[in-house]
């Protein structure tokens, strides 16, 4: 089944283009329609679009013309045909970024109602925007578990997988928001946690000593607790699962 909603961050040149180009041109490929935020995108994409790619059922839009009614009843008749593939919004970034001075940029929202996928793809959409595009483009915000369970498979595939660790010495530290969230990161991980309510100064150096000394026990799940004036060597991975609420404090 697909997902409804998919929003893409990858960097200039790195393919978002063809996440949408390559659907149109399979066998019994439905409708995408792409919304495009700026006149200029608009020639760039036909140019490079391949010749075989014009006669594909690809429909360009810009931001103005899809908020129309018009639009959205086109929108609800290739949904309800069985037509429709999805509804593409490249440099996606934008719906927060020109929101306070392209009114059709927040109308946006409005197709949310039509039956497909959406797709938002962007190159700049750092943590910090990331709950305010949710909210802007009533998307439905991932749960906090399918966040800690990406950041520990993350953490697995760098320790087992990357052969850039020294497995005898190299640490990975991955940082959370609160005492809970750590807590079941490091259920997932089985590994130590640290956070501020561990125990005494010595019970927490302890904590630390074993975890250095355990050699079989890479990873470390911690708050900002353990951020400012812990310094080992051998930790070569910091992970942030989630939005810091400042970066001063792991200076």
């Amino acid at each position: 089944m697909e997902t409804e909603q998919v929003v893409v961050i990858l960097a200039t040149s790195k393919g978002k283009s063809l996440l949408f180009m390559l659907p149109c041109i399979l066998p019994n490929a439905r409708v995408t329609i792409l919304v495009l935020p700026l006149m200029s995108l608009r020639g760039d994409l036909l140019r490079r679009a391949p010749g075989e790619l014009r006669d594909a059922p690809l429909v360009f839009v810009t931001v103005k013309a899809a908020c129309t009614e018009q639009f959205r009843t086109y929108a609800h008749r290739l949904a309800a045909t069985q037509d429709f593939g999805r509804i593409v919004f490249d440099e996606a970034h934008l719906t927060i970024t020109a929101s306070d001075y392209r009114q059709a940029i927040v109308d946006l929202a409005l197709i949310r109602n039509v039956r497909t996928q959406f797709v938002y793809l962007t190159a700049t959409l750092p943590p910090t925007m990331q709950a305010m595009f949710i909210e802007q483009n009533n998307l439905q915000a991932t749960r906090p578990g399918s966040l800690l369970k990406e950041g520990a498979r993350k953490a697995r595939d760098a320790w087992q997988a990357s052969r850039l660790l020294d497995q005898t010495q190299d640490k990975i530290i991955l940082y959370v928001r609160t005492r809970d969230e750590a807590k079941e990161l490091a259920k997932l991980l089985s590994c130590l946690v640290y956070t501020a309510k561990v125990g005494i100064a010595e019970e927490k150096e302890e904590l630390l000593r074993t975890w250095l000394a355990t050699p079989d026990q890479p990873y470390i799940v911690a708050t900002s607790a353990l951020s400012t004036g812990f310094d080992y060597a051998h930790v070569r991975l910091v992970m942030h699962i989630n939005e810091l609420d400042s970066l001063i404090d792991f200076a």
